[in-house]
């Protein structure tokens, strides 16, 4: 808990706008704002727990939407991943999930897993 949680999105061209938004596990909005990465391929946004107001939230299940938008206004298509150190493993509700800064990422949405150079 209390670290930041670092999110990728790929974007599948360059881009005159990025908006970001993390949402919790019921798909409210905690967060808004505007990315300055808005390049063509990999692209990153870190979250520091807090919501809007500037206030920490809880820990659960955080993600993130992308919505990007070309020059000409027309929206660029993106693919959002995390890759992050995981701080502990927990069973919650008989489902087991990863801890990772202020998120808990249930095993069923990780697609793939590495070892970093400095494990």
């Amino acid at each position: 808990k209390d670290k930041p949680l670092t999110w990728h999105y790929e974007l599948a061209n360059s881009a005159s706008q990025v908006d970001v938004e993390v949402l919790d596990a019921d798909g409210k909005t905690v967060w808004k704002g505007t990315s300055d990465q808005l390049n063509k391929g990999d692209n990153s946004f870190t979250w520091d727990g807090k919501d809007s107001t500037g206030a920490t939230v809880k820990e659960g299940n955080y993600t993130l939407k992308v919505t990007a938008t070309g020059a000409n206004g027309t929206t660029i298509s993106n693919a959002v991943s995390v890759q992050q150190r995981v701080d502990a493993t927990e069973l919650i509700n008989g489902e087991i999930v990863l801890r990772m800064g202020y998120s808990l990422i249930p095993m069923s949405y990780v697609t793939g897993v590495r070892e970093t150079a400095d494990a």
